[in-house]
């Protein structure tokens, strides 16, 4: 269980003032919409129709946006979904409020499929909202273990505000990226804590985590390669043994994640499949160069704070160098995934989205710095400063894409990418300060 101290409680209502802030500021729309919609279609089908058939789902949705989703049938004759279940499983509390809310008050519907209307809208929004701040305390907590108090409190509120995450949360809660922190950030912190402690129970909750994980976002499997190195490192316990922490581990992920097997069983007729199609993914032809550092959602260009991230982890292996090296190999599985996929850019996507589920990790490199830099006090306040331009060069950018100055579904370079920044911001400090 966690225990719930003031730290805690002040590290969740300073973040939830930073977040209603820029939502105020921002006065952002949301809509069951893109991603969102196919996450969200598992619930509303059974909620509303009590089935698992998509079709009118995905009628709705080519009729709005123009697409063939509903054209997509599985060999067992049935729309497909390429979405995973894990989101409306999570939502499912909140939405069934939502449900009984639009029941009682009759909510105007703007969609000819009701389960779309504004109850169920907001009710996907706070089911984001109160997983993050979950994350958020699994997050400071398991800073907490490996660093200072102090430094881990503000490398918590740094690092979600540096990084996608905050797009997600103020535009686009109906993504499944809020969730995926949340999940990712419990496996890691219960792995930080539990790591020394080779019991069967311990490994059975690690790998509860990571089956949850993995249910929101298939990819998150990347993430076993932590506590299987860890515990195939651990040459004072015996193979027999390791290898029955392992069998605890997996079994526990996969009793997890076994809706979503059961729910491809369902739709495709097989236990384990590729919903995207074959060619979603080539492994051996990865675009890490343009992942990383192209002007279409690059993870370093749109995210250039995040680079000293990367170099903390590196620095960190001489503080405890297993731990850093298997961070580091985590992270490079997850850029190796996320590069090798046929939309590496992530669609209409705010930067390298698909990386937030490696927030976690970004933020013990972070931290790292931090902690070294807090020795001195001159290197401290200036990269205080470096901090506070990355921040604002997020939420410009956040503010840049929602208003259609920078587009997010279409190649843009580096060069058009900061030459648009420079204009909003100017447009921005004229009409707040010239103005005035």
């Amino acid at each position: 269980m966690l225990k719930i101290n003031k730290k805690i409680i002040l590290l969740v209502v300073f973040n939830f003032f930073i977040l209603m802030s820029l939502i105020t500021l921002l006065n952002p729309s949301w809509i069951i919409a893109g991603d969102g919609y196919g996450y969200y279609i598992y619930l509303r089908s059974l909620i509303f129709d009590h089935d698992l058939n998509f079709q009118n789902e995905y009628s709705q949705f080519d009729a709005i946006y123009g697409a063939h989703m509903s054209t997509n049938i599985t060999p067992l004759g049935k729309v497909g979904n390429m979405f995973s279940v894990g989101p409306s499983i999570l939502w499912a509390p909140f939405v069934f409020i939502a449900f009984l809310i639009d029941l009682f008050f009759n909510f105007s519907q703007n969609y000819f499929l009701p389960g779309f209307n504004y109850p169920f809208e907001i009710a996907i929004a706070i089911a984001a909202f109160f997983y993050f701040f979950i994350g958020l305390v699994f997050l400071y907590l398991g800073l907490k273990k490996l660093f200072a108090e102090k430094i881990s409190f503000w490398s918590t509120t740094i690092i979600w505000l540096t990084s996608p995450l905050v797009y997600y949360l103020v535009y686009e809660p109906s993504m499944s990226h809020a969730l995926s922190f949340f999940s990712v950030s419990g496996f890691l912190y219960f792995f930080i804590k539990y790591k020394n402690s080779f019991d069967r129970n311990n490994f059975l909750i690690i790998g509860f985590w990571l089956g949850l994980a993995m249910l929101v976002r298939w990819q998150n499997l990347l993430f076993a390669a932590l506590p299987v190195v860890w515990i195939l490192w651990q040459q004072k316990i015996v193979i027999k043994n390791r290898l029955r922490l392992l069998f605890y581990f997996f079994t526990s992920a996969f009793v997890v994640f076994s809706p979503q097997l059961l729910m491809w069983k369902y739709l495709y007729g097989s236990f384990l499949v590729a919903p995207q199609g074959g060619k979603f993914f080539d492994l051996f032809n990865p675009h890490f160069v343009k992942f990383l550092f192209s002007g279409y959602h690059g993870f370093f260009v749109w995210h250039p704070f995040l680079l000293f991230s990367v170099l903390g982890l590196f620095f960190y292996i001489k503080k405890n160098k297993k731990l850093a090296v298997l961070f580091l190999l985590t992270l490079f599985l997850q850029i190796y995934m996320n590069s090798a996929l046929s939309d590496w850019f992530g669609g209409g996507s705010f930067g390298a989205r698909r990386m937030i589920s490696s927030i976690f990790i970004l933020a013990i490199g972070l931290t790292f710095i931090m902690s070294q830099l807090n020795r001195k006090r001159i290197a401290l306040i200036f990269f205080s400063l470096i901090i506070f331009l990355a921040i604002s060069w997020n939420i410009l950018l956040m503010i840049s894409c929602a208003r259609g100055v920078v587009l997010v579904n279409v190649p843009i370079t580096t060069k058009e990418l900061f030459s648009e920044q420079k204009k909003i911001f100017l447009n921005i400090v004229e009409r707040k300060f010239l103005n005035n």
